[in-house]
């Protein structure tokens, strides 16, 4: 997992979701759909910024709360992506 990815995908989160929030709280384990910190519909805004953002085309399945409820799992994803 890139500490690039990672770093990038935590300042999207905390600008776009948690904007004014102590950044210190959001970590790579921290729930962002289960917890509500993302809803459904974000979900959608997201996705497309991680294809632009990282170059990735994600599938169908990506799209579960499975493989986007939290930073390592969404650096996961890209990683596996990009192969």
């Amino acid at each position: 997992m890139s500490a690039d990815v990672l770093g990038t995908l935590r300042t999207y989160v905390l600008a776009r979701f948690l904007p004014g929030e102590d950044g210190s709280t959001l970590t790579e384990a921290t729930p962002l759909i289960s917890s509500g910190i993302i809803d459904s519909l974000e979900v959608l805004d997201m996705v497309g910024w991680i294809e632009k953002t990282f170059a990735v085309r994600l599938q169908q399945g990506d799209l579960a709360r499975e493989r986007l409820d939290s930073l390592a799992l969404i650096a996961a994803l890209i990683a596996e992506r990009r192969r």
